[in-house]
């Protein structure tokens, strides 16, 4: 039993540790969107 809490502790972790890099992607990718529409009107 304590194999797993210490399992489902380290999968919280990591689920963390995605849901952070997914919004950082999102965050990057808003930026690059920003910088197109940016460039369009530029232009």
């Amino acid at each position: 039993m304590q194999i797993f809490g210490r399992f489902a502790r380290k999968l919280k972790i990591i689920n963390i540790f995605i849901s952070i890099k997914l919004l950082n992607l999102l965050g990057a990718m808003n930026t690059l969107n920003t910088l197109d529409v940016f460039r369009d009107f530029g232009s």
